[in-house]
């Protein structure tokens, strides 16, 4: 078994704690629309799951989910869509707040997300 000084545990809580804080600050499920889109968030730290559901003229879409990183500021800006889904549209913002480009069916706009 390994032990480590004070000294060293120190040091670890010093580089630990930016860390603790950038997980709890946006964490959480976050649910919110733009144009005929459904949006679902669900952050864990530094990474979040993107969920979007179109609910156009046409029907309902099963839901997309994309994986995107998220900044210790709540900044992200991902590429999401492609093969088998929908023409790849780039999302960004600051959360609680984010674009999502206009186009297709589902159309798109400004997505103000709630805690959920």
């Amino acid at each position: 078994m390994r032990r480590f000084t004070a000294r060293a545990l120190a040091a670890l809580a010093i580089v630990a704690a930016p860390i603790a804080a950038h997980a709890g600050e946006f964490d959480g499920k976050w649910k919110g629309s733009a144009g005929s889109w459904q949006v679902e968030l669900l952050v864990q730290g530094a990474n979040a799951t993107l969920t979007l559901q179109c609910n156009g003229s046409f029907g309902n879409t099963a839901p997309f989910t994309f994986d995107v990183p998220v900044a210790a500021n709540g900044h992200f800006d991902a590429w999401v869509g492609g093969a088998g889904t929908f023409v790849r549209r780039n999302v960004t913002g600051n959360l609680p707040t984010f674009q999502i480009p206009p186009g297709g069916e589902c159309g798109g706009g400004t997505v103000t997300l709630q805690r959920s």
